[in-house]
């Protein structure tokens, strides 16, 4: 009532759409309507029951048929894991330079090279010096090679000078460039042998051309001496001096990566040149014949205060940025932590892949006159039956069959993994064969679990509460999971050591042994289960490999006998693990130096796991054996844009329950007086701290939470919301949603090359639905997610709903979820009663809604259908309800 009063009276002036339509009713209350009995609109309807007869001749024998095939589809489940490499250069290398200083250098044969001044350098090519041959008519040949390392410099090449007694040849790989004192060379040629003359000259030959070739240049000299004599010459080559410099390297990486880093100022370091040329009073070397200086150099030396003309540096760096003490900060408990990220401490992982394998088992009982009585019931999950063991009472039931080796996997040393089953959620079943007769006391008491030992046997005892009513049924619904460690692993060895030391008096300077999650002692609980020492799921798990220390611990902090303690990348086990995939790869913000390079990377993996879910798909055709051939699309082929797989049309609309549970109006939603942005599926940004490259991480998610358990927390929390709602719409309904949280995260390095803590931002959502649809609809709304200092976790207004297209949104991720908590809504879960009955949502307790078909009987009852007389009655006094008498 308050409802529907608050209602009206919000309805009566409230400008929207709902507001007019209400509006527009009231109004057409109090208005006189005219006599539309014998209006022409009502011309079809009138040929159609006044013809029955030739209708029903003439469609009788059609039929409809509607065949579902069930099949089955695989979706993936996904389990996103962050983690970091840290780059530590720590350490002393040699960081050498290689570079080429010149145009050209000498390669073979009598050549020297001479700088000529800035930009100039002379080759001479051939044996400088005065009668040091000596012959009759003799030819002597000097053979020289020079190469030339930077061709694009030269800017010309000339022959400026040669001296020769008594005749001269210049050849160029074979090829005569120049001769003196003519064209004459005997005994090759006629002419004289002795000419009395020591010549001297500049021939003026243009070699330019035949230098900018590049590489090595063979050259001759060639002589033809009387007596004594010599032969010699000069090549002057010009060039650019600002284009000396090639091939300049500073290597190996490992050691220039260390620069860096102190450059960044992530490393504290020092440089000391070792190997340097010699430099005159201007720091300037000849090298090649070239003079070069620092400004010769187009890129400056990668150390600092280091020469760019230095060939080879010792660096010593030392990395402390991410080591020493951490910021303090309150933990979840309320507690102040103040740690100390250190080499001198390390941590061992108890790492353990737990899974949870759903089943569930519906049934049925009826209440018997009397009371007191007791239903055994037995269910039996490997051959999917339950047998009520007690009486004959009638029942219905619906038990999903369960595979042996599925249930009771084995590892690889043939051993039955750690497992043991237990209750995720329990409710009434309203949909038995015998509903709405569904009474709503719990009656249910669990005699016996399903173990591997009893064969997946589970005995429960229906006990009559003394409330019940005979002929109704005490129905229920339970929902189990089979907890699983699928995998165990310790690590790292060098720590799982040290922890060993302490504990055996080996270590001289002392030391703890500490855990810090899971239990020192007692029983640990993983995903709703409680492990406990001494039962049967504790003794199949592996032994501790710590002494002293009870295997359920997760994480174990252990300082003394440790060096090198620090955790420097937290990504190798999801690279050596198979089920683990790479998604992304990010600098952390605040880790990345002037240089571009990122000194703490964040990476993102996908360990989640493949799920095979049930489809239903539905087929319907039409069969006419009489003149009526064709129905439906046997003569025509329309567009039909529905979905035929029952359980994923379930599951899309699931997004527009979720939505208006997840709905964010502000913070006076009903408040008419002013304009409201409703947006769905809002996120909450939370942040959490880590130690970078240590083994304090409080981002860590912690185990024991069952996703099962979670997701069905959820949707009972919806099915309570939808139940209170139609009531009234009350506070309760936002309050049940401040469980859980959905993540999509970022990172950022709180402090700049100080003791490193890092930062992790989350966007936490009420439900993955609202995660998985964030993430595919702010790329099509084009948004992002912010940055780690100021994320963006809005929600989706409800004007940008209709602007995304939901073709592009993919929830296999969501019907995964579904899946393995067992809460995928397939056809063999739905009946009429679930959807329209007791079942539904609309029904109220103690109400007993019938479903449509119930109620659509009990109406035509006494409808009289009689053709054409009472049927054409009937439908005029429909019309008569339409006239204002």
């Amino acid at each position: 009532m308050a409802a529907g009063s608050d209602a009206n009276l919000r309805l009566t002036s409230e400008e929207s759409s709902s507001g007019e339509a209400y509006r527009l009713l009231r109004g057409n209350v109090s208005q006189t309507r005219p006599d539309l009995t014998n209006d022409p609109l009502w011309n079809n309807t009138d040929k159609v029951i006044d013809n029955q007869a030739l209708f029903n001749k003439e469609f009788s024998d059609c039929k409809q048929n509607t065949e579902y095939t069930k099949g089955t589809a695989t979706k993936h489940v996904s389990e996103l894991k962050q983690c970091e490499r840290v780059t530590d250069k720590s350490g002393s290398y040699t960081l050498k330079h290689e570079y080429l200083a010149g145009v050209v250098r000498y390669y073979d044969g009598p050549a020297n090279v001479q700088s000529c001044g800035e930009g100039c350098v002379d080759i001479w090519l051939g044996q400088v010096g005065n009668d040091y041959w000596r012959g009759n008519c003799t030819i002597f040949e000097n053979e020289m090679k020079f190469e030339v390392i930077k061709p694009e410099a030269i800017q010309s090449a000339q022959l400026v000078y040669a001296k020769w007694d008594d005749y001269m040849q210049v050849l160029v790989g074979g090829t005569k460039v120049w001769s003196g004192p003519n064209e004459n060379f005997p005994p090759e040629t006629d002419g004289a042998c002795e000419l009395d003359t020591s010549w001297e000259t500049n021939p003026d030959v243009n070699m330019t051309s035949i230098v900018k070739k590049g590489g090595v240049i063979p050259f001759k000299i060639r002589a033809s001496v009387t007596g004594r004599g010599e032969a010699y010459a000069k090549l002057r080559i010009l060039y650019d001096p600002q284009e000396v410099i090639s091939n300049d390297n500073w290597y190996p990486p490992e050691a220039a990566e260390a620069v860096t880093a102190v450059n960044d100022g992530a490393c504290q370091g020092k440089f000391v040149c070792n190997k340097m040329p010699d430099v005159d009073e201007n720091g300037c070397a000849v090298i090649n014949g070239t003079r070069v200086c620092e400004s010769s150099f187009k890129n400056k030396s990668p150390a600092s205060g280091i020469s760019p003309l230095c060939q080879e540096v010792s660096v010593d760096a030392q990395c402390n940025f991410y080591k020493g003490d951490m910021q303090c900060y309150t933990d979840a408990q309320g507690n102040e932590q103040c740690p100390t990220n250190s080499d001198k401490t390390c941590a061992v992982s108890h790492d353990m892949r737990v899974v949870e394998v759903p089943v569930s088992a519906r049934f049925a009982v009826e209440d018997a006159p009397g009371a007191g009585e007791t239903n055994r019931v037995e269910v039996d999950f490997l051959a999917g039956t339950y047998r009520n063991t007690s009486s004959n009472l009638r029942s219905d039931g619906y038990v999903d069959q369960a595979s042996l080796d599925v249930m009771c996997k084995k590892g690889a040393d043939g051993k039955r993994l750690p497992q043991r089953f237990a209750v995720s959620s329990t409710a009434i079943w309203t949909g038995h064969k015998f509903a709405p007769n569904t009474l709503t006391e719990d009656s249910l008491n669990i005699v016996q679990m399903p173990t591997c030992d009893n064969g997946l046997k589970m005995v429960v005892d229906v006990k009559d509460t003394g409330k019940g009513t005979p002929g109704a049924f005490y129905a229920h619904e339970l929902k189990l999971k089979n907890v699983r460690i699928d995998g165990e692993s310790f690590g790292p060895q060098y720590c799982i050591d040290s922890a060993n030391k302490i504990q055996n008096g080996q270590c001289s300077e002392g030391g703890s042994v500490t855990v810090t999650r899971g239990v020192a002692s007692g029983c640990l609980n993983l995903k709703g289960v409680t492990v406990c020492p001494g039962d049967d799921m504790y003794n199949a798990m592996k032994p501790s490999p710590i002494k002293g220390v009870d295997k359920l611990f997760q994480n174990v902090k252990v300082q003394g006998c440790v060096t090198g303690g620090l955790n420097l990348d937290t990504c190798t086990k999801f690279e050596a693990d198979k089920q683990c995939g790479f998604i992304s790869r990010q600098c952390v913000d605040g880790a990345e130096g002037e240089s571009g390079k990122c000194y703490v990377t964040e990476e993102t993996w996908d360990c989640g796991h493949e799920v095979e879910v049930p489809t239903s798909t539905s087929n319907t055709s039409y069969q006419c054996d009489g003149p009526v051939r064709c129905l439906g699309t046997e003569c025509f082929s329309p567009t039909d844009e529905k979905s035929t797989d029952f359980g994923y049309a379930a599951a899309a609309l699931q997004i527009a329950q979720f939505a208006e549970h997840d709905l964010d109006c502000g913070e006076n939603p009903t408040d008419t007086s002013t304009d409201h942005n409703c947006k769905v599926w809002k996120g909450e940004p939370m942040e959490c701290k880590k130690a970078v490259g240590g083994w304090v991480d409080c981002c860590e998610a912690p185990d024991g939470i069952s996703l099962m358990d979670y997701v069905s927390l959820t949707m009972n929390t919806i099915s309570l919301t939808e139940k209170i709602g139609i009531i009234e719409r009350a506070p309760t309904a936002e309050a049940a949603w401040t469980f859980g949280k959905e993540l999509a995260n970022g990172s950022s390095l709180t402090s700049a090359w100080n003791t490193a803590s890092g930062r992790e931002s989350y966007c936490c959502f009420n439900s993955p639905l609202g995660r998985i649809i964030q993430e595919q609809a702010r790329p099509q709304l084009g948004r992002t997610w912010g940055d780690a200092e100021n994320p963006s976790c809005e929600g989706i207004s409800v004007g940008d709903l209709a602007k995304l297209d939901w073709s592009k949104i993919d929830i296999s991720e969501w019907i995964g979820i579904l899946q393995i908590t067992n809460n995928y809504p397939t056809a063999d879960k739905i009946n009429l009663d679930n959807l329209t009955g007791s079942g539904s949502a609309l029904n109220f307790p103690g109400a007993n809604r019938k479903d449509v078909l119930t109620r659509n009987n009990e109406i035509m009852e006494n409808v009289d259908v009689t053709f054409p007389d009472s049927r054409n009655a009937t439908e005029k006094n429909l019309r008569g309800t339409f006239t204002d008498k």
